[in-house]
This record gives C-alpha cells, structure tokens and sequence, in this order.
C-alpha cells in the first residue's frame, strides 16, 4: 500500500470586480467604417494570453436602432510548460440603415504574477451609413407624408487594425 502525504491548496477568490485572472491581450479588427445601408459590418474580438478564458461571455451589443449578431464564440486551451494558454474568439455582425457607433469594451482583468488589476479595452468605432433613409417625423399632424431624405454622411478617415485574427 502506498502513502502519501495530504496536499492543502488554497484557491482564493477572484478579486471584486475582476472579469478575468492571467495575462492577457486583445485584437480588434472591424471589416470597414463605411457601408451601405442595411449592409453588414463585421467585428471580430480575439483575447488571448495565459490563463484560462473558458468562463468568458462577452455578450451582445444593444444599439438603438441597429440589428446585432454574434456567433457563439471559439474558445482554445492548451497547456504548456505546465502553463494554460487560451483564446477566446467572436465575431458580431452590425446592419443598419443610418450612422452608429460600436461603442467600447473594458474588461478588468487581474495578473497574478505582478498582483495588479488592468484593464483590457476594444476600442469604439464609428460607422458611416450611405443611402441611409431618414424619417423626419413632424410634431402636428402632418398635411402631407412624411419626407424621406438621402443623407451622404461625411467619412471618417480614422486607420483601422490591419490584424489578422
């Protein structure tokens, strides 16, 4: 028969507030800031870096007046040097028929080996509709219908992340 001796482990709490514990980063890349309207725009959201991600959701956008999907995300774990690793990848598709902006993310996240809390961020993005439909809604009764006008939003020359996810 062999013995041995009891191993005691201490696992403490995540600290209040903290989303995540390990060391991480993040990469977003959006497909374009300029679309037509009631044509998608694609956002995709890669964290990785060590740890484990397996608890994360980053969940869904609300937008007035903008249609989101998601799909669900792809989470990757591998262990390595007695390490874990992970990744953690979503896409979320964007349709509207007027401007709008994305807004941003931050995630607290907590680094064991420096023992501080830090902030991971997806930045915002602003989207430029063309051929957006713009309903002008009178306050009395109208006498006419209601105007429909084409608006040509100016561009945003803003750079996006050229990264392959």
């Amino acid at each position: 028969m062999l013995k041995a001796k009891p191993l005691h482990i201490q696992v403490l709490p995540k600290p209040s507030g903290v989303t995540l514990v390990g060391d991480f980063k993040a990469i977003a890349k959006i497909d374009k800031e300029q679309t037509k309207a009631n044509k998608p725009v694609n956002l995709s959201i890669k964290i990785f870096g060590e740890g484990s991600l397996d608890d994360l959701e980053l969940g869904d956008y609300d937008i007035d007046a903008v249609s989101v999907y998601s799909d669900d995300a792809t989470i990757k774990t591998q262990i390595k040097d007695g390490k874990i690793y992970s990744s953690y990848i979503k896409t979320y598709a964007f349709i509207s028929d007027h401007d709008f902006d994305i807004p941003s993310r931050t995630i607290t996240a907590y680094n064991l080996q420096t023992k501080q809390e830090y902030n991971i961020t997806i930045p915002s993005y602003h989207i430029s509709v063309t051929n957006s439909q713009a309903t002008i809604t009178p306050t009395t009764t109208p006498t006419k219908p209601v105007v429909h006008t084409n608006i040509t939003p100016t561009t945003n020359s803003k750079a996006t992340n050229n990264i392959d996810i």
